[in-house]
């Protein structure tokens, strides 16, 4: 039977593909999204600004609340992304307890809310506090924890970075800022360990997993990894790819102009933070300043088990993570054609 759905928080990619997953589900008939022309309302406000009519219509209505976390730059602060995050999942949660009907409430959060934790990262509610690297981690392993102890029927959807070339141009992902950075040569280093891999999936994935979730009967406190999992591949394995890719699409990779990084630890990486704050270039300043925010997490190598992903079905989670390299590299070199500046040069 079909249950009538609200989409509650987030823009951009992540968002829009949630919105895709819900129409994709089988179980979605009605669906409201928080924030559009139709329904209005803003996820950061007590009763998300809306009329108290609507609100209680709502509340009366809806079965199932999917969840979208905030997508602040990683170097905003943790006061902001407490508001974006914490905040906005507070009034989430709020909200759900009034729904009469809830039969479901999916938290979208992000694979980054493990913070420093190394090794396995199994599929299982954890209440320990981890070290975080950012601002960003921490508020959304805090939204984790405030769901998860609402006494609600909860899951979360821990989702990898997403990658994809039709992201490069509009993005607050760092991920992408940092190959762009790597593209024009601005990063000689990158701290990471030995061991560590690096994960990350299609936007599409995002819609099919969200899909597959919906259709399934609701578990309470399932914790599901949207991630390539021990299929990841290491720093080496993505350097090289990243460097093929390269070359393929500019004469300054293939004539040696440009080089891959090299692999630091955290005091290395450190000392070339410090050369290049000596030296007050602005845009190199300006670039390693953002990368100090988000690389060193890289230092803190994991897996993340994905069995319960597996058993939504093989097919549509299956990341050709060298094919998805070369489409984001596509659209690097597609960019700085067309615009003729350099990818996030004036990256804020």
């Amino acid at each position: 039977m079909k249950k009538t759905v609200l989409i509650l928080g987030g823009e951009g990619t992540l968002a829009q593909q949630v919105v895709r997953g819900v129409s994709l589900s089988e179980e979605a008939g009605t669906s409201w999204r928080l924030g559009d022309d139709v329904l209005g309302g803003n996820p950061s406000q007590a009763g998300f600004g809306l009329a108290p009519s609507i609100l209680r219509r709502l509340q009366d209505e809806v079965e199932v609340i999917v969840h979208v976390v905030g997508d602040a730059p990683v170097f905003h602060s943790l006061t902001h992304h407490r508001l974006t995050n914490v905040v906005a999942t507070h009034h989430a949660v709020t909200f759900a307890r009034g729904c009469h009907r809830l039969k479901r409430f999916l938290h979208i959060s992000s694979t980054h809310a493990v913070g420093e934790t190394m090794g396995v990262v199994k599929e299982e509610i954890s209440t320990n506090l981890p070290p975080f690297t950012n601002a960003q981690e921490q508020t959304k392993w805090e939204a984790e924890q405030l769901v998860l102890g609402s006494w609600l029927p909860a899951e979360v959807l821990r989702v990898a970075p997403l990658l994809g070339g039709e992201l490069v141009t509009r993005t607050t992902n760092p991920w992408l800022r940092w190959l762009g950075w790597l593209w024009e040569g601005y990063l000689p280093v990158v701290p990471a360990a030995s061991g560590t891999r690096f994960d990350f999936v299609s936007p599409e994935a995002v819609g099919l997993t969200v899909a597959r979730l919906l259709q399934q009967a609701p578990e309470i406190d399932r914790l599901v990894h949207l991630s390539q999992g021990d299929g990841a591949p290491s720093m080496e394995e993505f350097f090289a790819c990243l460097h093929e890719a390269f070359c393929e699409h500019s004469e300054d990779w293939r004539s040696g102009k440009r080089q891959l990084p090299g692999l630091v630890d955290g005091e290395g990486f450190a000392r070339f933070q410090q050369s290049v704050m000596r030296s007050q270039h602005p845009l190199y300043g300006r670039v390693v300043d953002q990368a100090s925010y988000f690389l060193p997490s890289l230092l803190y190598p994991k897996v993340f088990a994905t069995q319960r992903l597996q058993a939504l079905g093989d097919a549509p989670f299956i990341v050709d993570w060298r094919a998805l390299i070369h489409r984001v590299v596509v659209a690097l070199a597609r960019h700085q054609e067309e615009s003729g500046s350099h990818f996030l040069s004036a990256a804020r």
